[in-house]
């Protein structure tokens, strides 16, 4: 899989489950800084893990014989 297309998908799951999960994406979208901040730092974060997975974690549990 193209790795923008990857990322770019995990960035849609990202913003998906925030939006679904919490009203932090629309205090983020209405200019409160603390939202924006945390909403910033989470996804990166939330990239870091996703990069973790893909790079390390997945080739372990999806062995192909």
């Amino acid at each position: 899989m193209n790795t923008l297309v990857k990322y770019s998908f995990f960035t849609v799951i990202y913003i998906g489950l925030t939006w679904f999960l919490s009203d932090e994406l629309g205090c983020a979208i209405a200019g409160n800084q603390t939202c924006v901040l945390n909403f910033m730092v989470k996804y990166v974060v939330f990239m870091v893990l996703m990069i973790i997975y893909d790079k390390w974690i997945k080739g372990k549990i999806f062995k192909k014989n």
